[in-house]
């Protein structure tokens, strides 16, 4: 046996061995990271270096990887659920085990390894640092919560369930994330944390008739919002668990900018500098919890680099194209890109793998549509259709100047310096790539700056989706420099770099509540959301109501509504006063009379 394929053999085998110690021995921790590799990557890279040729590209292995591991545990999930069969984690990763080993059994020889050294280096740098970073970040409700809910939703009936917010299922977006944060979180053996939660959203379900679920859940639901925050943000393996999934999918992210910018400069020093710079303090914190930020810029990029990089690509463009569908409809920008940037450079005509690319996404919709209809079509189409879809895009001035505040808190975030350097970068390779493959990647970012530029929410998650263009723009712009001139711009870029860093660094130590992560980074060293502040400090004891009680309260099973809207609205009443808004106070004190 090869070096290479003994060193593949070994490894696949290790991660393996490791889940299941853990699993016996109750290494929670190990279990979880394990878990997170199985679910991704691990089972699918002996197959994908048995169908790839010798001398394929890393990135397209890693890729092919990724795609054959999700197939086979979406196989799994149906499997368990056509037989019946009671969820067993153990024996689900023992079925994953054999398969990973058949996929080397017919593997003859590996010619090198998956991921170069500087890959390697990459990925490690970026899976250390957003790995510590998740760690330290508490439980997010717009974020970790709707992942985690859904979990023993998806492994029992292929059903993402939750109990809260505007319908049963989580199906405002496409359920290919939470398939992944689920599935980690089963394998991890956190499953039945989130058991409550299905039980309790298939009992509300059955008192409602499925053509009233949509009128009737949000003031159902409303009661059992907060009851799910505080229970999942006892168990920091739990959330863990959700994000390792999205830890791992940013770090390939960047290998493959990184990769992108190295094979077009032809400098590791300039892929790594653009990874670096778009590794900044609002993206890694973007990347490091249960999100869809990380899959649909993986998706993205990788789109991108398959069109800008493989030469026969209509088939492995077809297939990200499905696939981003069924990551999130904000995919749609990079079909787009491709679209426009062909109708430009061949005057008119489209080629093959930009048609393949659309066409993917278009059946992936459908599909993702299919499934809505699986789950409930009139909520499919309120939550899915219309809340994220029609909604998101009306021209009224108040969504404009969402859309300003979104990116004026994107320019202070990244830095006004670098967000001006890499406008210009952009600006340089619109003209330098007119003619080009490339020319997709500065109309990447004009056309997603273009599709949000109505959207309601004055958040910069829309704005994330267009750094990678941006940043690898700014290794192309430097290559072109003298040595001199890129020296001083690297260190200028450098020591502004470091200066975010510490501006993050000082926010950890803050004694704040993280919850405005997924909402912005504020850089003056706070976390936003003053609000979440004071109820995580209510939840504490240490001002307001008695806060161990009150988490003890809504800790209980669901018996009753009644009382606890009484005690929401009550509870909600205190917030307000202690905030000094009056009125709301006012109003929320009237909800409770009301219901007593």
């Amino acid at each position: 046996m090869d070096r290479p394929k003994l060193a593949l053999v070994l490894f696949i085998n290790t991660v393996f061995l490791l889940f299941f110690i853990s699993a016996l021995f109750g290494l929670s921790g190990l279990r979880v990271v394990t878990a997170g590799m199985i679910v991704t990557f691990v089972p699918g890279l002996g197959w994908a270096l048995r169908f790839l040729p010798g001398k394929s590209d890393n990135i397209i292995k890693g890729l092919a990887a990724f795609l054959i591991t999700v197939f086979t545990v979406l196989t799994g999930l149906v499997i368990f659920k056509v037989s019946g069969a009671e969820l067993n984690s153990v024996f689900f990763a023992a079925g994953l085990f054999v398969f990973s080993n058949a996929g080397l059994l017919f593997l003859k020889k590996v010619n090198r390894a998956v991921l170069d050294k500087y890959q390697l280096m990459v990925f490690a740098a970026a899976l250390l640092l957003i790995g510590t970073i998740s760690a330290k970040i508490p439980l997010v409700y717009d974020g970790d919560i709707h992942f985690i809910a859904p979990a023993y939703g998806i492994v029992k009936e292929l059903k993402p369930y939750k109990d809260f917010s505007r319908v049963p299922y989580v199906i405002d977006h496409p359920a290919g994330p939470l398939l992944l944060s689920a599935t980690t979180v089963f394998l991890s053996g956190q499953a039945d944390k989130t058991k409550e939660v299905y039980l309790s959203a298939k009992e509300i379900e059955k008192s409602c008739p499925s053509e009233r679920v949509w009128e009737l859940w949000p003031e159902i639901s409303e009661l059992s919002e907060p009851r799910a925050e505080i229970i999942f943000s006892r168990y920091p393996k739990l959330i863990f668990a959700a994000r390792i999934p999205h830890v791992l999918l940013g770090s390939f992210l960047l290998v493959m900018l990184f990769e992108a910018v190295r094979k077009r400069t032809g400098s590791v020093f300039l892929g790594s500098f653009a990874a670096a710079m778009f590794l900044g303090p609002e993206m890694v914190v973007r990347l490091s919890y249960a999100h869809y930020t990380a899959a649909i810029l993986f998706a993205l990029m990788a789109i991108y680099y398959v069109c800008t990089h493989v030469r026969k690509n209509i088939l492995w463009l077809f297939i990200l194209g499905f696939i981003a569908a069924w990551i999130n409809q904000k995919t749609l920008i990079l079909p787009l890109a491709l679209l426009i940037s062909d109708l430009y450079r061949c005057r008119g005509r489209v080629e093959r793998g930009t048609a393949g690319c659309l066409v993917g996404w278009i059946l992936g919709t459908a599909t993702v549509a299919v499934y809505g209809y699986y789950l409930n079509w009139g909520c499919f189409i309120r939550s899915f259709i219309i809340s994220h879809g029609s909604d998101v895009f009306l021209l009224d001035p108040k969504n404009f100047m969402g859309f300003l505040a979104s990116w004026t808190k994107a320019v202070l975030y990244m830095n006004p310096i670098i967000f001006i350097a890499v406008l210009s970068a952009l600006f340089y390779c619109l003209i330098k790539d007119r003619k080009t493959r490339f020319l997709v990647s500065p109309v990447w970012f004009l056309v997603g700056f273009g599709v949000f530029i109505t959207a309601p929410w004055p958040i910069t998650r829309n704005c994330d989706l267009v750094y990678p263009p941006m940043f690898m723009a700014l290794g192309v712009f430097l290559s072109t420099r003298r040595q001199m001139t890129r020296r001083v711009m690297v260190i200028l870029f450098a020591v502004l770099f470091c200066f975010n860093y510490l501006v993050m660094y000082r926010t950890f130590k803050a004694p704040t509540s993280f919850y405005g992560y997924n909402e912005s980074f504020d850089t003056s060293g706070t976390v936003t959301n003053r609000y979440f502040d004071s109820v995580q400090r209510m939840f504490r004891g240490k001002e307001g109501l008695e806060g161990q009680a009150l988490v003890d309260y809504w800790s209980e099973p669901m018996e009753s509504r009644l009382p606890q809207a009484v005690a929401r609205h009550y509870y909600m009443s205190e917030v307000y006063r202690q905030q000094g808004e009056e009125q709301q106070a006012y109003e929320a004190k009237r909800k409770v009379k009301s219901l007593m």
